[in-house]
């Protein structure tokens, strides 16, 4: 009997140990993919940060509702989507509106005058860094919003 269960005790402990094992196996992997992927993706991420800020790209255009302004950073959302941009002290600002007669009109503005809640679209160099550096905004007027949010 006290072979027996020893044998027992023997087989119960070496499926334990076992089953350990695998689990330590699997999360091992698990945690080494895990390393790879994100090591590729971060060389992806520089390269495309390094093609975007070439010479060979002028400009990246954003677009969408101002939702925070702090500082020349102004945060515009799109579709569920949000990115910031730091405008250049040099930053060149219109506005687009329609005049009296119905004819589209741009108007040279200020910085001063956009506001949250704004539709703007801007243009923007990236840096080497990866961050975004505007150069110049066109400010939406409500009636031009409707058209532009349409899609007309």
């Amino acid at each position: 009997m006290n072979k027996t269960l020893l044998i027992i005790l023997s087989i119960i402990s070496a499926l334990i140990i076992l089953f350990i094992g695998i689990e330590i196996g699997i999360a091992y992997q698990a945690q080494k993919i895990s390393a790879q992927q994100k090591t590729t993706q971060e060389k992806e991420t520089s390269a495309l940060v390094k093609q975007l800020s070439s010479n060979v790209i002028a400009i990246i255009a954003a677009s969408g509702k101002v939702t925070n302004i702090n500082g020349k950073n102004i945060t515009l959302s799109n579709g569920g989507d949000s990115i910031t941009i730091k405008f250049v002290d040099s930053v060149l600002v219109s506005t687009f509106f329609t005049d009296s007669k119905g004819i589209p009109t741009a108007q040279q503005s200020n910085f001063g005058q956009i506001k949250v809640g704004d539709s703007i679209s801007a243009d923007a160099k990236m840096l080497s860094d990866g961050t975004l550096s505007g150069q110049d905004i066109t400010i939406y007027s409500s009636a031009v919003n409707k058209t532009v949010d349409s899609g007309k």
